[in-house]
């Protein structure tokens, strides 16, 4: 897009030159602040990207590591669960003794007539069943201890993962809002690139067209004035064979007169015929002074007119530059315009860009 751009300003900057207009300054300042605009865009567009991949990388860890401990805690209550069901096991284990051990004590009339050797019997099962209940209270202290740490770890486990679901869910809404605001951080950009574009291809058209108009008023101007210099020379030259011809005519006419006046008396001798033919003479003279004069009349008219319509073309002419410098001034002004968004879009991205930074 950018080489197409920069082909076509190269394009118009020779027409241009070739027609005698030198615009090289207004798009020598023109074309660099857009190749830049353009790299620091993209520039942008690749930092966004990278922070929000690094962000979604960092994010898919923390989820992992939310699922270990989840994983880890459940593992956990499991190993609870059975701590559990063995105490019971154990605790009714001792209940069961403690009932044989009463049964066992309990004074009754057979065991008073029993043998000795059925009371050794007893007594040893006696000692036997008290070093086993020692053994498993010992057994189960100690696994009521366990059962205590794995429930304060089980706790401390579940009060992590809440505040992990609290924190995962606030990184959740960051995210989200992040993207929200790079979205619109992007359709902003489209948006201004696209009226930036549609704003350039207008004032390139106009511009081109003006060119054309002036180009061909110019155009116009100079044959107006070749034409002018020939119909010129051409009236100069009519204005002196006129001349030449009235002073060729005075002098005949003078001529004529003095030969009037030497031969008025052969005249009067030589009759009505000689009469007749000086009369027409006379009259001949007379009607090509008038004609003469008419055409002298004439060409002043017509020299008169065209140095009316050269006056005219001349403001004309005056008009169209200062229409010239009207849109000169109009392009700084654009070009001015340009460079104030430019610097707007980029100090927005800066913005931005420094607001995901402080938030990573």
């Amino acid at each position: 897009m950018v080489d197409n751009n920069s082909l076509d300003i190269s394009i118009l900057e020779q027409s241009l030159r070739a027609q005698g207009v030198d615009i090289s300054s207004d798009i020598s300042s023109f074309e660099p602040e857009r190749c830049i605009l353009v790299q620091q865009n993209i520039d942008l567009r690749r930092k966004l990207e990278e922070e929000h991949q690094n962000y979604k990388r960092k994010l898919s860890n923390y989820q992992e590591g939310q699922l270990k401990q989840a994983q880890l805690v459940q593992k956990l209550q499991q190993k609870v669960l059975q701590y559990r069901k063995r105490c019971s096991e154990l605790e009714l284990l001792i209940e069961r003794q403690k009932l044989d051990i009463d049964h066992i004590r309990l004074p009754t009339n057979t065991n008073v007539q029993s043998s000795s050797t059925s009371t050794l019997i007893y007594e040893s099962r006696i000692n036997q069943n008290t070093d086993e209940q020692d053994a498993t209270a010992i057994t189960l202290e100690e696994e009521k201890k366990k059962s205590s740490n794995l429930a304060e770890i089980n706790t401390i486990l579940r009060e992590q993962l809440d505040q992990a679901h609290l924190a995962n869910q606030q990184l959740s809404g960051d995210l989200h809002r992040l993207t929200n605001e790079l979205q619109q951080v992007r359709e902003e950009l489209t948006k201004k690139t696209r009226d930036w574009k549609q704003e350039e291809r207008i004032f390139n058209h106009y511009y081109n067209n003006e060119h054309n108009l002036i180009y061909d008023l110019w155009r116009d101007i100079v044959s107006f004035r070749k034409q002018f210099t020939e119909l010129k020379g051409i009236t100069e030259r009519d204005l002196t064979r006129v001349r030449n011809d009235l002073a060729q005519t005075g002098r005949s006419l003078t001529s004529a007169c003095f030969g009037f006046l030497t031969t008025t008396k052969t005249a009067e001798i030589q009759g009505q015929a000689t009469t007749e033919r000086e009369r027409i003479d006379r009259i001949n003279l007379e009607s090509q002074i008038r004609e003469n004069t008419r055409e002298i009349a004439d060409f002043q008219q017509r020299f008169h007119e065209l140095s009316q319509l050269n006056e005219k073309l001349r403001m004309k002419l005056t008009e169209k530059e200062n229409t010239i410098t009207s849109l000169t001034r109009a392009n700084q002004t654009t070009v001015s315009l340009l460079s104030l968004r430019k610097k707007e879009s980029i100090l927005l991205y800066r913005y931005i860009l420094e607001k995901l930074l402080k938030f990573l």
